[in-house]
C-alpha cells in the first residue's frame, strides 16, 4: 500500500490529513507527541477518515511514498535527508527561507522530488500570484505583460469587538506571528531586490465592507522574489492585511515601548485571546507598463470543524502532495516551485482545491 504521511499532528498536520483523506488518499500519522497523535486520529476517524496507521517516528514509515512535513521547521532537513535515502517524495510548510534554500538545493543530489514553502503564505498565494504573472489575463484580445504583482494576505477574527485594541486573535503560534511582525523582508522594486522595514509600506483599503489595513511583513514572498526576478518581474511585495489601526498599536509596542523576544511574545499572548470564528482575506493587485491592471480577491471561511487559517494553509499541501503522489508534476528538476503549477496543472490544483471548499478562478 502507498501512502502519504503526514509528520507533525498538530493542528495544521490534522488539517493536511483531513484534506488528503478526502480527496482520496490513505494516510499515515507521525507524531512524537502519543497526546496529540491519539487527539488526531480520534478527530480524523470522527470525520471519517481513512487513517491508515499511527507512529512516534517518521523513520518507522513503510509503505510511505509522499512525506508532508507539519513539523517544527528545524527538523525538515532531517526528514528531507530521511526522504532522500528512502526513495520518498517530500513537501512542507516551510516556515524558514534559509533551510527551504538547503532543502531545495539537495533535492536533485538526492533525487528526491521536493516542494517546499507550502501553505497560504508562502504558499497559495505564490501559486496564485504566478499563475497572474504566467499566464496574465487578456484585455483588447492580447495577453497583458505583467510587470507588478503586489499580494496582501491576512488571517482575521469574524468579530473583532471584545477583542482587545489589536482587533486580533490567535490561530497559529505567537513566536511565528511575531517573527514576522520583526526585522525585514527582500521585496522586488523596478526589477531590484530591495530590503525593506517591516510594518511600513502602510496602506488602507476596505473588501467585502471591512476597513482594512496591510504593511511588510517578513517571509510572505519565500524563495520565489529571486526566481521571478529572474523572469523579467519588475515590482513584487507582500504584506499582511489587519484591521485598521493594529499596525500603529504594533508600532508603540516594538519601537517605542522596545519589546521584544519572549517579553514581546507575552505580551502578544495576553492582547490576542485565541480564536477559532476566523475568516482569511488574500489580495493580489497586478499591473502591466502598459497601464492594463487589475485586483482579485479571495476570501476563505472557517467551518465547525477547521479555522480558515488551518484551511487556507493545509488544503493546497493537501492538493500539491496528492499531485506530487500521483506523479503529476514531469519537470527534469527535483526541485519544484510554484511555476510548476501556474501553466496546465493549475486546472487541476484549482478543481482540487475548490472540492475543498477553497474557490479560485482556474
Amino acid at each position: 500500500m502507498n501512502t502519504i504521511a503526514i509528520v507533525g499532528c498538530g493542528l495544521q498536520g490534522s488539517c493536511v490529513a483531513y484534506g488528503l483523506s478526502k480527496l482520496g488518499y490513505t494516510v499515515e500519522l507521525v507524531d512524537l507527541d502519543q497526546n496529540i497523535l491519539n487527539i488526531a486520529a480520534q478527530k480524523l476517524r470522527l470525520l471519517g477518515c481513512n487513517v491508515f496507521a499511527k507512529h512516534n517516528c517518521y523513520k518507522q514509515l513503510k509503505n510511505a511514498k509522499t512525506l508532508v512535513s507539519c513539523a517544527p521547521y528545524k527538523i525538515n532537513e532531517a526528514i528531507h535527508n530521511w526522504c532522500g535515502c528512502n526513495n520518498v517524495k517530500y513537501c512542507d510548510l516551510g516556515g524558514n527561507p534559509e533551510i527551504s534554500e538547503k532543502i531545495n538545493n539537495r533535492a536533485d543530489v538526492d533525487k528526491c522530488q521536493t516542494f517546499t514553502d507550502l501553505g497560504l503564505a508562502p504558499g497559495l498565494a505564490n501559486i496564485l500570484a504566478e499563475r497572474l504573472f504566467f499566464n496574465p489575463p487578456n484585455y483588447e484580445g492580447k495577453k497583458v505583460k505583467v510587470d507588478s504583482v503586489h499580494i496582501c494576505v491576512g488571517g482575521l477574527p469574524v468579530n473583532p469587538k471584545g477583542l482587545g485594541s489589536l482587533q486580533y486573535g490567535r490561530t497559529f503560534h505567537i513566536g511565528g506571528l511575531t517573527n514576522e511582525y520583526s526585522g525585514y523582508d527582500t521585496v522586488l522594486q523596478d526589477g531590484k531586490l530591495v530590503n525593506v522595514k517591516t510594518l511600513g509600506g502602510i496602506e488602507s483599503f476596505s473588501m467585502y465592507d471591512d476597513l482594512l489595513e496591510a504593511f511588510y511583513t517578513k517571509g510572505g514572498l519565500g524563495l520565489s522574489v529571486q526566481r521571478l526576478q529572474a523572469k523579467g518581474l519588475q515590482n513584487y511585495t507582500y504584506k499582511t492585511i489587519r484591521y485598521q489601526g493594529h499596525v500603529e498599536l504594533l508600532k508603540f509596542l516594538m519601537e517605542e515601548c522596545c519589546l521584544e523576544g519572549d517579553v514581546l511574545d507575552k505580551a502578544m499572548m495576553n492582547a490576542t485571546p485565541p480564536i477559532t470564528d476566523d475568516k482569511v482575506y488574500v489580495r493580489l493587485v497586478f499591473s502591466s507598463k502598459s497601464g492594463v491592471g487589475g485586483q482579485t480577491a479571495y476570501r476563505i471561511h472557517h467551518d465547525k470543524n477547521w479555522t480558515a487559517m488551518q484551511k487556507s494553509t493545509a488544503f493546497p499541501t493537501a492538493v500539491v502532495a496528492g499531485m506530487m503522489h500521483d506523479e503529476k508534476f514531469k519537470q527534469k528538476t527535483y526541485s519544484l516551485n510554484y511555476s510548476h503549477l501556474a501553466g496546465e496543472l493549475f486546472k487541476e490544483f484549482a478543481e482540487k482545491l475548490n472540492s475543498l471548499g477553497i474557490q479560485v478562478n482556474n
